[in-house]
């Protein structure tokens, strides 16, 4: 049994359309200072895509933590 039978319908009636959300923790690790980052995405209000991971590359400030969520989100 496997998923080539399902599908995504959006009709667009309920207008909420697209909406993504994203988080990272700067530097949590105090062992190898990487980032744990996550996103959601959510199409017409129903979840489509939840991650969360620990980054690969070390962010040297918060901000360019979040830019690196929102990198990996987009």
């Amino acid at each position: 049994m496997g998923t080539q039978d399902y599908a995504l319908i959006y009709k667009g009636e309920s207008r909420l359309g697209v909406y993504a959300c994203t988080d990272s923790d700067w530097a949590s690790n105090p062992e190898d200072r990487r980032l744990q980052t996550g996103y959601f995405i959510t199409v017409a209000g129903g979840a489509f895509s939840c991650v969360s991971k620990a980054q690969r590359t070390v962010a040297l400030s918060s901000t360019e933590a979040k830019y690196m969520a929102l990198s990996d989100c987009a």
